[in-house]
């Protein structure tokens, strides 16, 4: 007997996510490029969140307009992110390998949430996913607890007196990565920067000031 495939319609609704996502790209990566040319940082920092968004809007694209084969729809692009991004050592897993209270808890924070994967270890499952246009990770404990969120960000989404101190004490590096870490209701900005000696990350709690979390110098 032949096996019929199902075959999903684009919606009006995943169109109007897939411009979303576009539109706060088109928005948000040109502003990255103009801040690093204002700011005295010589190493193009927005290269990579540059490339890395535009992976994924690749991926939402052929998502929403080209794989509407049901059966065929996530393994197709699975097989195209292993061949361009190279996934290593972590793979995705199946939602039904993590554990019911992990997604129930998921579920409950991110109702909105699209393009989620998991990946699992013994205690902790990690979720990769979309919100408003953005790329988050969340880890969840197996009692489906959430243990913390991370997203990276641009510098000019940091408080004000952070960003202003960067530029007052550390103008002659540049950023090479910067995210933002919810975990019990307290959120950490962590940030990379570099020069032709040193390389720090600097960690910041309290919105005003930064701390020196770790700092080596370069060969």
């Amino acid at each position: 007997m032949k096996q019929t495939l199902s075959v999903y319609a684009t919606t009006p609704k995943q169109v109007l996510g897939f411009r979303i996502h576009l539109r706060a790209f088109m928005v948000l990566m040109p502003l990255a490029w103009i801040v690093w040319l204002l700011t005295p940082a010589t190493y193009p920092w927005p290269i990579w969140s540059t490339a890395a968004w535009t992976v994924g809007i690749i991926f939402h694209y052929l998502g929403v307009f080209v794989f509407k084969k049901s059966n065929l729809k996530k393994s197709a692009l699975l097989s195209i992110l292993l061949v361009v991004a190279g996934i290593g050592n972590s793979f995705a897993t199946e939602p039904e390998n993590v554990n019911e209270q992990v997604i129930s808890s998921f579920k409950k924070d991110f109702s909105t949430a699209q393009d989620v994967s998991w990946e699992k270890t013994q205690e902790i499952s990690k979720a990769t996913f979309t919100l408003n246009g953005q790329v988050m990770f969340a880890w969840y404990a197996e009692n489906g607890k959430q243990v913390a969120v991370i997203r990276n960000i641009l510098s000019s989404q940091l408080p004000i007196n952070l960003l202003t101190s960067l530029k007052n004490n550390y103008a002659g590096y540049w950023i090479s990565d910067l995210f933002e870490m919810v975990a019990d209701n307290t959120t950490t900005y962590y940030i990379t920067i570099e020069d032709s000696a040193h390389k720090i990350v600097l960690k910041s709690e309290d919105y005003t000031t930064w701390q020196t979390f770790k700092k080596e110098d370069k060969e």
